[in-house]
């Protein structure tokens, strides 16, 4: 995420505390939308009354409108007494739905009601209950795509999306960003585990820049959790890492090509490519698979497109270099571009 992307964040953020508006979160799994929603409620006027947390994903699809609107006392077959929602058990505080795509159609239009009239009447029941609530909803899906799809009602998405607060998963930040959110995981792992530890070591923050982290912030956490207990220095160490963990960034795409190309190229004085001449993305692997394609080009120019040759010259195999070819598109139906 660039420095614009942090800054809107940061004001979005900042207005979601000062305020009572409807928040969407958005981003992928492990980005931390549940850490933010109540970091959101805490921060504001609501701060001592209820943070109900619903996860509609793991809600089966029958009790959800008993869960979040209650029931009465015969209401359906098993409902042998009343129910309090949890609508009503966030009354004068906040509701955070988690995993809003998941919610029905028909349960997105009781919504989109108590949302306008901030009123509701339990299942089974005939009187109308007025409440206070202010909703978060979070999802790791698109929910533009879902509207389109008719899978999502257009009005509820202009209902809930007051703010839309989107979380960059750890993959896309780059550069400083990236270091920053290492850095702060590392101190609050730290602080969890009554240890201080100062700096990692270079190939520490090599693996942690090479790994893809499928699992965000949420993985990132875990990892340097096991890593700070196992430290017994104040430096952070290889040794110190899930040795899962190191396997898979040593075997990530990013660790290969610094080990297998750039690495090669330079023990043998070959001038390759400098990072100046490859223009960053702000995705730190689209920045990565450009450069790759820079290096890749740059063997089959000074062999006139031989791939024996340059596969030689960088230490891979032939079937390793044409495949990574392909994989930066630098070959058209067979023909190189």
């Amino acid at each position: 995420m660039d420095a614009f992307g942090r800054n809107e964040l940061a004001k979005g953020i900042d207005l979601a505390k000062r305020s009572e508006a409807t928040v969407l979160i958005t981003g992928e799994t492990g980005t931390g939308k549940s850490t933010l929603a109540e970091a959101i409620h805490r921060a504001g006027s609501r701060a001592e009354r209820p943070f109900v947390t619903v996860n509609l994903a793991s809600l089966h699809e029958a009790t959800i409108e008993s869960a979040l609107f209650g029931h009465e006392r015969g209401a359906f077959t098993g409902a042998d007494r009343m129910r309090t929602g949890r609508l009503e058990q966030a009354d004068g505080g906040t509701l955070f739905l988690d995993e809003i795509a998941e919610l029905s159609l028909p349960l997105q239009s009781r919504l989109l009601e108590f949302l306008q009239r901030k009123t509701v009447t339990p299942l089974g029941g005939c009187v109308e209950r007025k409440l206070d609530v202010r909703v978060i909803c979070a999802t790791n899906r698109n929910l533009e795509q879902s509207v389109r799809e008719g899978r999502f009602r257009e009005d509820l998405h202009h209902r809930i999306r007051v703010l839309h607060l989107r979380l960059a998963s750890l993959g896309d930040r780059t550069g400083e960003d990236f270091s920053r959110s290492v850095h702060e995981a590392l101190e609050s792992a730290c602080a969890r585990a009554g240890k201080t530890l100062h700096r990692m070591t270079k190939e520490v923050a090599e693996l942690f820049e090479c790994y893809p982290w499928p699992g965000n912030f949420r993985e990132l956490e875990n990892v340097l959790e096991i890593a700070t207990l196992a430290s017994n220095e104040a430096v952070l160490d290889v040794a110190d890492l899930p040795s899962w963990f190191v396997e898979a960034a040593r075997a990530s795409p990013a660790f290969r090509l610094n080990a297998e190309v750039l690495i090669r190229a330079e023990a043998r004085g070959r001038g390759v490519v400098a990072t100046a001449d490859v223009p960053l993305a702000r995705n730190y692997r689209k920045t990565l698979r450009r450069f790759e394609t820079a290096v890749l080009r740059h063997f089959l120019d000074r062999h006139d497109g031989n791939f024996a040759r340059a596969a030689r010259e960088t230490g891979l195999s032939r079937a390793t270099f044409y495949r990574k070819a392909i994989q930066c598109g630098l070959l058209a139906d067979g023909a190189l571009r």
